[in-house]
């Protein structure tokens, strides 16, 4: 059996990537798409431009930005809990990147204007204006539905249930 630090290894590793890879393409792209700057990567339909999301996903819920710091913080305080229950390495993998984009759209909550809590997430990755997000949008996206998807093909009870073993007070039939 691993010990129970190694189990920590993956999520933090991801957490960490993640994290820092989101946090230094916003510093990046705060610094080269100020003042409207757009950067076409495929034409219209790729393209970089700067904005600043009080909101959710595709702008929704603006002026609500306390109630998704609350629902980000609440996700990542509960998902070092949640990734115990799910021993798989894939399930792992996915629930870390989608603790990482939460994490990473959190600290513009926390640290960014208008102040404490009511931060707006750096946005910059613009598709084709349907949406435009950041590298924890993207990590939040895929891990859900990466989630749902392997859950779907393959679901397996928490590890509790799964893989108890017979003790003195469990009848084993021979």
């Amino acid at each position: 059996m691993k010990k129970r630090s190694d189990f920590w290894i993956i999520p933090l590793s991801i957490l960490l990537v993640i994290v820092a890879c989101d946090q230094l393409t916003k510093l990046w792209a705060e610094s080269q798409l100020s003042q409207g700057r757009e950067i076409e990567v495929i034409g219209k339909w790729l393209s970089l431009k700067l904005t600043y999301n009080s909101g959710a996903a595709f702008s929704l819920g603006n002026g609500s930005t306390w109630v998704f710091t609350i629902f980000a913080i609440f996700v990542a305080i509960a998902m070092p809990f949640i990734l115990k229950k799910y021993p798989r390495t894939p399930q792992r993998i996915i629930l870390s990147t989608i603790w990482a984009g939460a994490v990473g759209n959190l600290i513009d909550r926390l640290i960014r204007e208008p102040g404490i809590g009511r931060g707006h997430v750096v946005d910059f990755i613009n598709y084709n204006g349907w949406f435009i997000g950041n590298v924890a949008d993207i990590a939040l996206v895929l891990g859900v539905i990466a989630f749902i998807v392997i859950e779907a093909i393959d679901p397996t009870l928490p590890p509790e249930e799964a893989t108890q073993e017979p003790n003195e007070t469990t009848q084993v039939e021979n």
